[in-house]
């Protein structure tokens, strides 16, 4: 059965699902500087994630808008901009191996 546009159940976003949207401190997901407090946060946001049911989709958005604060998808800024940096290698490779 098709339904009117209007009627049509708003969809959802994977930031919906996102396990980070629960009630946990924001400081968790943007740790500041690399002292004690800043890895403890880091540690607790990374393992959260890893539960996360949309943390593929978090990432992906992550190293396609680039997102350059925060924990997104279980990954540093730091371990994002590398995994960037790689997919840029792999498409380069990708390229020059279909020519």
């Amino acid at each position: 059965m098709r339904r009117a546009p209007d009627t049509l159940e708003p969809a959802t976003s994977w930031r919906d699902q996102a396990e980070c949207a629960n009630d946990y401190p924001a400081d968790w997901w943007y740790p500041i500087g690399t002292n004690f407090t800043a890895k403890a946060d880091t540690a607790r946001a990374t393992t959260i994630c890893q539960r996360c049911p949309v943390a593929v989709d978090c990432l992906e958005h992550a190293l396609t808008t680039p997102e350059p604060f925060g924990i997104w998808g279980g990954l540093t800024e730091d371990q994002r901009a590398e995994a960037i940096h790689q997919r840029r290698l792999a498409r380069r490779a990708a390229t020059r191996a279909a020519a």
